[in-house]
């Protein structure tokens, strides 16, 4: 049987609760160990720090662990790269955008391990989804 992963979305304000929403919706995947975690208007940085290490310690024991964060450079990023020293497996993706996440879900809900995942091929993947919706339907016209 596959080890599983679990799935920490780090992002500024609420970003991180409407990406689950979004892919819940468009996947009709029950999300389960993925948990949202938000860096609000003026909270301190060290309260971000402690709230993500008791998600890890909590919630996310026994699994490998894929930290999905909003922007590089960005608190949740700088926050989440503090747990790569850790004994766990960690692996964190900065940019996080909708359709980096269904592929994630999607692979994981087959039973792919992270390990398995080809990062690079989920990160070219999304970044195609980019676009100018504008640009696409000139040249297709």
């Amino acid at each position: 049987m596959a080890k599983s992963f679990d799935i920490i979305i780090a992002t500024h304000e609420n970003l991180c609760e409407g990406l689950i929403n979004a892919c819940q919706l468009i996947s009709g995947i029950k999300l389960k160990n993925v948990y949202a975690l938000s860096f609000k208007k003026n909270m301190e940085t060290s309260n971000f720090e402690s709230e993500l290490d008791k998600i890890i310690t909590t919630k996310c024991k026994e699994n490998d662990l894929l930290i999905l964060t909003d922007i590089i450079g960005g608190t949740p990023t700088n926050i989440a790269i503090k747990q790569m020293n850790k004994n766990k497996y960690v692996e964190i993706i900065s940019g996080i955008n909708l359709q980096l996440l269904l592929q994630i879900i999607i692979n994981r809900d087959e039973g792919m391990e992270l390990t398995d995942i080809n990062i690079d091929d989920l990160i070219s993947e999304s970044r195609q989804g980019l676009m100018s919706v504008n640009k696409k339907l000139k040249d297709f016209c």
